[in-house]
Formats: C-alpha cells, structure tokens, sequence
C-alpha cells in the first residue's frame, strides 16, 4: 500500500484548487488521482522498482476551464512493505520452482540515461582499440 502527500497550493482569487497525481514508467503515464485532496492512499503496487510519481496543481476558473501549473519533478516509488514483499516472494518462488526446476532469474532494467552511458563508454573503448590499431599498423616504422 502506498501513501503520498504534497503541499497545499494558495488559492488565487478566490478559486478552487484541483491536484492531479500522476505515476509514471518510462513513457507510460497512469493518472492515479485527480481532485482538491492533498494527499492519495492505493492499493495497486505496480511491479517493478523504477516507477516514479509527479502531481500537478491548477485552478478552476468560475467562468467554466482550468488553469494548471507544471508538474513536480518526478520522485521515485520505494520499494513495497516488507509484508507485501514477502508474499509476492513466497508467490513467485512457488511459480518459478514449478516452471523452471528450482532457479529463479533476475531481469535487469536499463533506464534511458545508463542506456546511453553504456553506449558512450562502448564508443570510447572502440575509439582507444582503433587509435592503438593505426598507430601500430601506420605509425611504427621500426
């Protein structure tokens, strides 16, 4: 079960505030909340560790429309309670003891920036292999 709260915004004029919550996986947007609370409490914990969650503020105008500000910087979800961890573990070593003999298998996430790292840090060892390989092909006349 999670639980988030965030500050209240001034109203302006007189006008209601509204708050959308937003949770957010790479380009997957779900809207969890939307309304003049300042705080949400699911149930629903997605799967996975790399969700994160932003809220937006905005005011409703008495002439009828919205006006919203710009969403929070996104903050990453923590991990699950022990409690719930410890069930969906129990639930997933008896699924993969059963279909695959006994071993249980870890799938590794790459977020877009480490994507990016991996390939610049590839670029650069095979840039450093090309320079080492002219020199000692064309340079070293000995």
């Amino acid at each position: 079960m999670y639980s988030v709260t965030w500050e209240t915004l001034q109203p302006m004029k007189g006008d209601p505030i509204s708050y959308t919550l937003q949770l957010m996986r790479g380009k997957e947007v779900e809207q969890l909340y939307r309304g003049a609370a300042t705080s949400y409490t699911w149930q629903g914990v997605p799967a996975g560790a790399d969700w994160r969650m932003r809220v937006c503020g905005g005011r409703r105008r008495p002439e009828g429309g919205e006006l919203w500000g710009p969403y929070s910087p996104g903050t990453a979800l923590p991990p699950p309670t022990d409690a719930h961890r410890d069930a969906k573990a129990v639930a997933t070593a008896s699924n993969s003891t059963s279909s695959s003999g006994g071993q249980c298998h870890r799938r590794w996430h790459l977020s877009d920036e480490h994507f990016a790292l991996l390939v610049l840090v590839a670029f650069g060892v095979v840039a450093i292999l090309f320079a080492v390989l002219i020199q000692y092909l064309f340079l070293s006349k000995d």
